[in-house]
């Protein structure tokens, strides 16, 4: 008789476990559905501290909601990058070219058919070119996070062209979140973002349940797995002249310590992308993004700021590296026909429309070059 009422127990217990994970497994899918309740965009990363969500599919407004646009579907491929999904093994008789970036790369306010590193591929295949362009890239990297995913996922893609498109913001990001420093022998130290337990959890339940994301935004009033919240944990300034604007010190014609350090750790962390390409025989370059402050006269208000400080920089760097320069801003000041003001937002400082275009046809015949 016990027995029989263990077993009878037992088919109650499993009973309810299953009709409970039945129930949440349809709550989960109903919210999948529910545009307000997606699944986050960023994910935690052991080493990168965040990426894009692998395989994210969500519903999002054409240009921060601009008029005349519906919204659009945004994707996220399996390896949590923009674009089609694509193996590890390049395919025969393809030239693989592996663009890393940031926010202006990333291009979340466009389809995938309208950012550069599409039409770039589309430009290259219509000139002839058999190509396949994969874009690792996500909002709010830096030099050191780009460093990081090269060297541990993207140098297994054995590129034939490997493309770093540089934003300002790149060395900002990347000495202040800390994770690649230089040691006093020269080696490159590796720190492992750290996060609070609670906010580990909560990055990781975002980024895997829309039910749970209905439940922080209706019940928690959290924000695990937002964007925003990443500058939680590390500075957003160099701590030297600050401002509202983050990069403005990034423009002072009198350098200073931390800029000059983050120069020279940008350097070295691309002289290791480089010797690793042309291990297999490939090849790398740089490609400079324009920015809105650098051509609305923010920088040309003040006596100790220069709006081309960077990019003179940058080029020094590349031409001591002998790594192919592609300087946009050149590119954009050489073009009359229009107000540079043209490529960006007129509410916001990434690129418009027009800026992905501009991209992309000043990209395309740059790395014809290369690939000849």
């Amino acid at each position: 008789m016990a027995t029989r009422t263990s077993v009878k127990i037992t088919a109650y217990v499993l009973f309810l476990g299953l009709f409970v994970a039945v129930a949440l497994l349809a709550t989960e899918v109903y919210f999948r559905f529910q545009p307000d309740y997606g699944r986050a965009g960023f994910s935690y990363d052991p080493v990168l501290f965040y990426r894009l969500t692998p395989g994210l599919v969500a519903q999002k407004p054409y240009a921060w909601g601009k008029v005349g646009r519906e919204p659009f579907v945004l994707r996220f491929n399996k390896q949590g990058f923009r674009g089609p999904n694509f193996k590890k093994t390049k395919p025969e008789g393809v030239t693989r070219i592996l663009v890393l970036g940031d926010s202006y790369t990333a291009g979340l306010d466009y389809p995938d058919d309208e950012i550069f590193t599409t039409q770039l591929a589309q430009q290259l295949t219509a000139a002839g070119q058999k190509v396949e362009v994969l874009n690792a890239s996500c909002p709010a990297w830096g030099g050191d996070q780009e460093y990081l995913y090269w060297r541990d996922e993207g140098k297994a893609l054995k590129p034939d062209l490997l493309v770093v498109v540089f934003s300002p913001n790149d060395l900002r990001e990347m000495w202040n979140k800390g994770l690649v420093r230089m040691g006093a022998d020269g080696g490159l130290i590796v720190k492992a973002p750290v996060l609070p337990k609670e906010e580990l959890n909560g990055w990781k339940w975002a980024s895997r349940s829309s039910f749970y994301q209905y439940l922080q935004k209706k019940y928690y009033e959290t924000q695990y797995g937002d964007f925003l919240r990443v500058f939680n944990f590390y500075p957003v300034n160099y701590g030297f002249r600050d401002s509202t604007d983050w990069d403005m010190p990034l423009y002072l014609s009198a350098s200073f310590p931390a800029l000059d350090s983050s120069y020279v750790l940008y350097e070295r962390l691309l002289k290791e992308m480089q010797q690793d390409v042309q291990g297999w025989g490939g090849k790398m370059a740089l490609v400079k993004i324009p920015t809105r402050y650098e051509f609305d006269e923010s920088y040309t208000k003040e006596a100790d700021l220069s709006p081309t400080a960077v990019e003179t920089r940058i080029a020094d760097l590349t031409t001591r590296n002998n790594i192919p320069f592609l300087n946009l801003n050149q590119s954009l000041r050489a073009d009359t026909t229009a107000t540079p003001m043209r490529i960006f937002m007129d509410w916001e400082y990434h690129f418009d429309k027009d800026g992905h275009d501009f991209t992309a046809s000043q990209m395309a015949p740059f790395l014809m070059g290369l690939l000849k």
